[in-house]
């Protein structure tokens, strides 16, 4: 609903080229946001704080899932220096440390360089209309769609796993339905997916062909 109040209360134009962002200079780091540990009373106990092991991969996962996101909705997605890289810090000017130089988190940095490398090749994430086919408890599907081109952003913000199945999106592409999930492929009325607690999954679909992007990798299946 927040996210419709968005298109309801700006013209097209303003509404597709909004500055869209998960963190700046003038909020902690969002991966240190993301952690949900307790925040240290003294600024001296903060400018040494750094995320557990299991805050760390707690926050990492839903900061894709955020990015996932944010490259997925319309409008300019926009990333502060150092997030795609794993920078933590609190409140200014802790947040505003050097880039990481040998020490970024490369899971995150392949994730972002795949979501900018999707973003620049595909219209329908660019200027596609926008539909939700689920948006349920931890779970939501965001559909952009320019042409004969579709791309489908699925997400599952949840601690357990989430078992969804959408009705095929690509009519129109000339494309047959396909079923899409790691180690399974092959044609149905409906591209099911299975995520796991907090995985990230992004299809994009066009014509004579279907792709399932996922942190893990990437699973390619042609119709013949």
């Amino acid at each position: 609903d927040s996210m419709e109040t968005l298109r309801e209360n700006y013209p097209a134009p303003a509404f597709y080229s909004a500055m869209n962002f998960l963190g700046t200079h003038d909020t902690p780091r969002i991966l240190t946001l993301l952690g949900g540990e307790p925040t240290p009373e003294s600024k001296t106990e903060r400018a040494q704080a750094r995320l557990t092991p299991t805050g760390y991969d707690l926050a990492r996962r839903r900061l894709m899932l955020g990015a996932l996101l944010l490259y997925a909705f319309p409008g300019s997605p926009t990333v502060f220096a150092g997030d795609e890289a794993g920078q933590q810090g609190y409140e200014d000017p802790l947040n505003r440390r050097t880039y990481p130089w040998g020490q970024e988190d490369t899971m995150l940095l392949a994730w972002f360089r795949r979501l900018g490398q999707l973003r620049k090749e595909r219209t329908s994430l660019q200027q596609g209309d926008i539909t939700y086919p689920y948006a349920r408890g931890s779970g939501l599907a965001v559909q952009r769609r320019a042409g004969n081109q579709v791309t489908l952003a699925a997400m599952n913000a949840g601690a357990e796993p989430l078992d969804l199945t959408l009705p095929w999106l690509g009519y129109g592409c000339h494309d047959r339905p396909a079923v899409l999930s790691p180690g399974r492929r092959g044609t149905s009325d409906a591209a099911g997916v299975r995520w796991g607690a907090a995985d990230i999954v992004l299809v994009s679909a066009d014509a004579k062909s279907a792709m399932l992007y996922t942190s893990l990798g990437m699973f390619h299946v042609k119709h013949p």
